[in-house]
């Protein structure tokens, strides 16, 4: 493939226009796709199928080049295979049609996949169609899509994507299926760790006691890579549950059980120190201490973005507003608390419109907001203060080994 784009390289060197000029760049074009190189290839045949737009080999090129944008995922090569889905020849068009069936798998547009899907009757198709039909409610049928494969010892298939999306409607029958999994000929231990954790994963918003009942289940197995990112999930669920700094703590150290190294422990480890750092700064920031009101939200934005713990984002937020009365930020911290505790949306409306004249209440009514700028950009420039003076912390402990 070198050779042949060098020599239609040269060719099209020596004469750079017409019919001519549009096959030597569709001919180096391919080449260099099929020796993977599609940067260059995608140039080459861009440049083709502009010079000449009528070529008995337009259509190929355009396959080829759809075949290299999907491969630099450039999100043009979809229209390109949706044009040719339409052609009339037919294995070019099966091709592109297959292509738009997994691009749309991709996408997540179940219903426009089906239709695409029924045309073809391989295995992985009949298993992409179980998960649009599981994606679209449809969960008997796409379960008697599934049951003929199960016989199947074909280790190729992926079942993960169905058991995820079929969990995250119907916890029986996702415990039917990977029960039948785990009774089939393709079934392996790495496998099953695989189907339980995409379990897991598809039942997290829809069905948490699900979850967290499959999670112990495959915490528990020998380890592998499903197993050490479901300890991961573990630990970042116990953390988000955490109602208080001291409470997080104490969720932190039943984490001690993971494995002693790797990427769990790691984690385990990071969180840890943060939560020790978070609390010890909580605990040292008395109600009423100047700019106290700006650590507790620094504090609490740490809680909800770091450590991604919402109820215990939310307890750092309610102090601003018990500790500090007289706070600008008093606002700020009751509007966060609101897409944290959606529960208690009511009661913290009312307490928000309540407020004496505020800049972030003016702001929302639409009103004009002095202050408001000023108020946001001393909250951004005391987070980029703790920023910095983090990082000078860092340094100097990190300096500290090769000083000594």
């Amino acid at each position: 493939w070198g050779r042949a784009a060098f020599k239609a390289e040269s060719a099209y060197v020596r004469s750079p226009a017409g019919a001519g000029a549009a096959e030597a760049l569709w001919l180096q074009g391919r080449a260099l796709a099929r020796g993977r190189d599609c940067v260059r290839a995608s140039a080459a045949l861009e440049r083709s199928a502009l010079i000449e737009r009528n070529a008995r080999w337009r259509e190929p090129l355009l396959l080829e080049l759809a075949r290299c944008r999907e491969t630099l995922q450039d999100q043009g090569a979809i229209a390109l295979f949706e044009q040719l889905a339409l052609s009339s020849d037919t294995a070019l068009k099966r091709v592109a049609r297959r292509r738009v069936a997994d691009a749309l798998m991709r996408d997540r547009r179940w219903a426009e996949a089906l239709p695409l899907l029924r045309e073809f009757d391989e295995p992985q198709f009949r298993a992409n169609r179980a998960v649009a039909l599981a994606a679209l409610g449809q969960t008997e049928e796409a379960l008697a899509e599934v049951r003929p494969l199960l016989a199947s010892a074909d280790t190729a298939l992926d079942f993960a994507p169905l058991v995820e999306r079929l969990a995250t409607q119907h916890s029986m029958r996702t415990e039917e299926l990977l029960a039948a999994l785990s009774a089939s000929p393709s079934s392996t231990p790495e496998r099953e760790s695989r189907w339980l954790l995409a379990a897991v994963r598809g039942a997290l918003l829809t069905d948490p006691v699900a979850a967290d009942r499959r999670l112990a289940l495959l915490i528990a197995l020998p380890s592998n890579v499903s197993v050490r990112a479901g300890e991961l999930l573990a630990a970042d669920r116990l953390v988000s549950r955490a109602e208080s700094p001291s409470g997080l703590l104490v969720r932190l150290d039943s984490l001690a059980h993971f494995a002693e190294e790797g990427l769990t422990r790691l984690r385990a480890d990071d969180l840890r120190r943060t939560a020790k750092s978070l609390l010890e700064e909580e605990r040292a920031t008395p109600a009423g201490a100047p700019r106290g009101d700006l650590v507790l939200f620094a504090l609490a934005e740490i809680a909800r973005d770091s450590l991604v713990a919402p109820v215990l984002a939310s307890w750092l937020f309610a102090r601003i507003e018990r500790d500090w009365p007289q706070s600008p930020y008093r606002a700020k911290a009751l509007l966060a608390r609101l897409s944290l505790t959606p529960d208690s949306a009511a009661s913290l409306r009312g307490r928000l419109l309540a407020l004496p004249p505020n800049p972030y209440v003016d702001y929302l009514r639409g009103e004009q907001a002095a202050g408001f700028v000023q108020l946001e950009d001393s909250l951004r420039a005391f987070g980029l203060e703790r920023a910095r003076a983090a990082t000078g912390r860092r340094t100097r402990l990190g300096d500290t080994p090769d000083r000594q």
